[in-house]
Formats: structure tokens, sequence, C-alpha cells
């Protein structure tokens, strides 16, 4: 990679979109980098706790990032309208915010960790494209998910499903049977 920037504030990308939060790191505020059209990859420090709403909101080049164990919280559209390809929700973050990942149109693969619990309206609306197969991982440990979590808007009559793969018997599982549609379903 190119040279990395070591700093918190929108002036210190470095030249291939290359965001390195500092340590000692433990929240990133309220709409910091929203619609930042230079993100392509940002690196979070081990200590962070918070990811704002909005903080990386319509970071439309933003392609990577790997939040850290120590994560507890993200804020509503805190990645929404991101480029997004893979993600793995950590286990400190027991709830998926609102519209947390919404419209992230490159979002192809989901894991949410053993310990998340909660997955609250839209946090996952619009992922992927709809000719694209959405695989999301979900663990034992969720105990609710919205009716409208993983929404896709039909743009075509032929749209490929959002596969919820848990444990069997498990909440999660339960809860895909149940919400079956050509738009989403168990993966058995």
């Amino acid at each position: 990679m190119g040279d990395r920037v070591h700093c918190i504030n929108e002036g210190c990308i470095s030249t291939d979109g290359v965001l390195i939060v500092p340590e000692g790191t433990v929240e990133i505020p309220l709409c910091l980098f929203e619609g930042n059209g230079l993100l392509k990859k940002v690196i979070l420090p081990k200590g962070l706790k918070t990811v704002g709403p909005r903080a990386f909101s319509c970071c439309s080049n933003l392609e990577e990032i790997e939040l850290p164990r120590s994560l507890s919280f993200i804020g509503e559209h805190a990645f929404s309208s991101c480029s997004l390809r893979d993600l793995v929700v950590p286990s400190g973050v027991k709830t998926v915010a609102p519209y947390a990942f919404s419209s992230c149109g490159r979002l192809v693969h989901i894991v949410l960790d053993e310990g998340v619990t909660a997955i609250e309206s839209h946090a996952f609306e619009n992922c992927g494209s709809p000719d694209a197969e959405i695989k999301v991982d979900l663990p034992e440990s969720i105990v609710s998910i919205a009716d409208d979590a993983f929404d896709r808007e039909r743009t075509t009559s032929a749209i490929k499903p959002v596969l919820i793969c848990a444990p069997p018997g498990s909440f999660a599982h339960q809860w895909a049977k149940e919400h079956a549609s050509d738009a989403l379903r168990a993966w058995d």
C-alpha cells in the first residue's frame, strides 16, 4: 500500500484512500466521515468502542473495514450506502442499529458473531445487487430480528435471495423459515 497516515480527521486519508485510526481512539464521532468519497479502506484500532451514527454513511468507495472485537456500539446509518463486500459484526455489538448497513450495494457476505442478540429495523435493507445472492451467517445468540431487517427493493422480477444461515432450532433459523419468500430464505 502507499503512504499511510495516522490520524482521525478528513485531512488524514492517504493518497490511496487508506485511513488508519490511531491506537487509543475509542469513538468515531457522529457524521465524521459522512459522504467522503476518498475513503477506500479504514483500519480501526483494537480499543475502539463506538462508531457513531452516520460516521461513514455515504462513503461510496469504502470497500474494506474490519470491525475490532472491542466494538460495542454501531449507530444508525453508520455504514449505510458504502461499498463494503464482506462484513463481520463482532460479539460486543449486541444490537445492529436501524439502517446501520442499509443500501450497501456490494455487500454479499454478512457474519454476526456469537453474542450479537438483535437486528433492528432496516439494518441490512437493500444490500447487494438484486442479481447477487447474499449469505448471512447468524448466531445462536440472536433473539430479535425486525421484520424488515433484510428487505430488498424489487427492481426486477428475478431477484436472488438473502440466504439466512443459522443453527437449526435457533430463533434466527425459525425467523428465516417464517419470513421465507423469493427474496429471503433459510439455508437448510
